[in-house]
């Protein structure tokens, strides 16, 4: 995947940025132009809807986004996780044997989080043309560009030297950019989040603070230490952010670990920073796999059969209550098992 074709569909289609920037913008004829006017930004009021706007893209499609069931697909590689044979995007991966051509993987692992990019580019490339307060424009960057760090955080693990987009022009064919310029980009990106997001925890949940940037900031530099990079001495620098967001009290570990996935457990501190699927879409569709958990749930059950326990994962798990609240072992009817997860199994991408 060396270009951003595959986005094309997704972010033109419908002549608007799906409707949340106010409505649709004027297309310009050229199509290099910018996704959204210069003039679009004036007040305050039109910053935070763009910024609104960058979250929203985050569960923006029930239908193969980040809340659908396509987003467990490169997941698949891992040892505790499988399939079978009625769901070959995922049976790719559990194999080792992916495919440019999995519908799957390019729903939600290179169009929902381009939609995030282009999203967050388009407030970054108009923002600093505004003659509003610095403070309100600094608060809008560090947010789109935290945004934007974790779309592509997600994006190089999973395909490595991916094309890097950071202005509003429409190039299909941009280059892929060398894994290490991706990962310099996501630092500087996480860097300013860092240094200009608030101390404390944001009152609205789904809002980033400083230290979910160091949180993924940490996640980054191990990423860096091992395969394919395999820069050793960054190692330290994510024990140092690491250690930042621990000494800062602001995160810590639940004592019931179940207490995780029940229906009330959003903003729970053991969350760096969580995509609140719930805020943006119906979470009463059963394609949100984030809200009902169908695809993990056997047919007896009335679930889908998609994603299994690796069977040598689950007997080496150590017995104890995180393997109760991990696995259900004995189900009598899809109403208890909602009661006993919570009904929330899937509910945010955790950091």
């Amino acid at each position: 995947m060396n270009t951003l074709k595959y986005i094309v569909s997704s972010i033109l289609g419908g002549a608007c940025f799906l409707g949340l920037f106010g409505g649709c913008q004027s297309l310009d004829e050229n199509p290099a132009g910018t996704l959204v006017a210069d003039s679009y930004f004036s007040t305050e009021e039109d910053l935070d809807a763009a910024l609104t706007g960058v979250y929203a893209q985050l569960a923006s499609n029930r239908w193969g986004g980040l809340g659908h069931t396509n987003i467990w697909v490169p997941l698949m590689g891992a040892d505790d996780l499988t399939s079978q044979a009625g769901k070959p995007d995922y049976v790719q991966f559990d194999t080792f044997n992916p495919s440019s051509t999995n519908d799957g993987l390019k729903a939600a692992s290179w169009t929902a989080p381009f939609r995030v990019v282009f999203a967050a580019n388009n407030l970054l490339n108009n923002v600093d043309n505004m003659t509003i307060a610095e403070s309100a424009k600094t608060k809008a960057k560090s947010e789109a560009r935290f945004l934007r760090a974790w779309s592509y955080f997600w994006m190089v693990r999973v395909f490595g030297e991916i094309p890097l987009q950071l202005d509003n022009t429409m190039n299909y064919n941009l280059p892929k950019s060398p894994i290490k310029e991706v990962y310099t980009q996501i630092i500087e990106d996480l860097q300013y989040a860092i240094d200009n997001l608030p101390d404390e925890l944001p009152a609205s949940v789904g809002r980033p603070c400083k230290m979910s940037a160091k949180g993924v900031l940490a996640q980054v530099y191990l990423m860096m230490a091992g395969y394919p990079l395999n820069e050793t001495d960054k190692y330290a620098l994510a024990a140092k952010e690491a250690k930042d967001v621990i000494d800062s009290g602001l995160f810590y570990l639940l004592e019931n670990f179940a207490d995780l996935w029940k229906w009330d457990s959003d903003g729970n501190p053991e969350i760096l920073w969580a995509i609140i699927f719930c805020n943006f879409n119906d979470c009463g569709n059963q394609n949100m796999n984030t809200f009902t958990g169908l695809n993990t749930q056997p047919s007896e059950e009335n679930g889908w059969d998609q994603v299994f326990c690796e069977i040598g994962f689950f007997n080496r798990f150590p017995e104890g209550p995180r393997k109760d609240a991990t696995y259900l072992t004995l189900f009598t009817s899809r109403t208890m098992v909602r009661k006993r997860l919570g009904r929330k199994v899937l509910s945010s991408i955790r950091s």
